[in-house]
């Protein structure tokens, strides 16, 4: 799969698994090609597919929000109380925090992150995907 379409299926994972309803994130993760492919995504590459389609900083804001799994990694947007007007990255529990100015910057950290956690559960899930 070429790199760009990865990215692009990475950016879409909130809103396919929205508007969908029936897939998990998970298996967006597989089918997204993310793992054949998981040292070629950079930060920097996610950042620039961030920056251009801040639909999907808002997506991806909104799938933190709606997170209630952990330990896993957050993200936050300068309207949070406690964000200090920046964007934060953060991992629960612990104390761990990190802090943007811009949201393209820190949805590449946390998209980074979040996949890199989940890519360890998904490989057992991979061989079992249809």
């Amino acid at each position: 799969m070429e790199l760009s379409s990865v990215i692009s299926a990475i950016g879409r994972m909130p809103t396919e698994f929205r508007s969908r309803g029936d897939v998990s994130v998970m298996q967006l993760l597989i089918d997204s090609g993310y793992l054949a492919s998981q040292s070629a995504i950079t930060i920097d590459l996610l950042r620039n597919y961030f920056a251009e389609h801040p639909e999907a900083v808002e997506a991806w804001l909104r799938l933190s929000w709606d997170n209630r799994s952990w330990p896993s990694w957050y993200l936050q947007d300068p309207r949070s109380a406690d964000s200090q007007a920046m964007w934060v990255v953060g991992f629960y529990p612990g104390e761990h925090r990190e802090y943007f100015e811009q949201g393209a910057d820190a949805c590449a950290v946390f998209v980074k992150n979040k996949l890199t956690q989940m890519s360890g559960h998904a490989v057992g899930q991979q061989s079992e995907s249809p």
